[in-house]
């Protein structure tokens, strides 16, 4: 069975770039968005690119350029957002499948990107207190949260890249 709104996402930004359709890329940063709808999830990759300044080491510009490619960072970021048959009435719920990166950093990027996905599940219910109930808990979910909505909502939490490379 497919969950109703994912054919029409597809249909909608099958061949939009989501991270030109969100305005994300800079002249030395690019956000690359791949994904892959199937019957009931979407699978994302989440490639984040800096450019380092170009370095000369006195040699050939084939092999400057070639070096300096090298250079460059990279973190990407592997998702999978299941959609339940009760959706759009219930919210999906997001799973981190990896994370790769070029990056000499003394924070785990697996554990942290791990409490985002976390933190990003958590963010459609509050807890607050009614009455006798102090932890009474509601669901801050929607049915008007689009899919598109919901990527660049998580996006946006993670859209931090360049202080996670600086501090490498």
């Amino acid at each position: 069975m497919s969950v109703t709104r994912l054919p029409r996402f597809e249909k909608d930004f099958g061949l939009v770039d989501l991270a030109d359709f969100y305005q994300l890329n800079k002249a030395y940063e690019k956000i690359n968005i791949e994904k892959t709808v199937q019957s009931d999830s979407i699978l994302l990759t989440i490639t984040f690119t800096k450019t380092s300044p170009y370095v000369n080491f006195s040699l050939p510009a084939e092999l400057n350029k070639v070096i300096n490619e090298y250079l460059d960072y990279f973190i990407e970021i592997k998702i999978n957002i299941k959609y339940w048959q009760s959706y759009p009435f219930t919210p999906p719920i997001w799973f981190l499948q990896g994370v790769r990166h070029n990056l000499e950093t003394k924070v785990c990027l697996l554990d942290y990107y791990s409490y985002k996905v976390n933190q990003h599940n958590q963010s459609y219910t509050a807890c607050i207190s009614i009455g006798n109930h102090p932890n009474y808990i509601e669901t801050a979910w929607t049915p008007a949260i689009t899919v598109e909505k919901d990527i660049l909502s998580f996006v946006q939490k993670i859209n931090h890249f360049d202080e996670v490379v600086n501090c490498s």
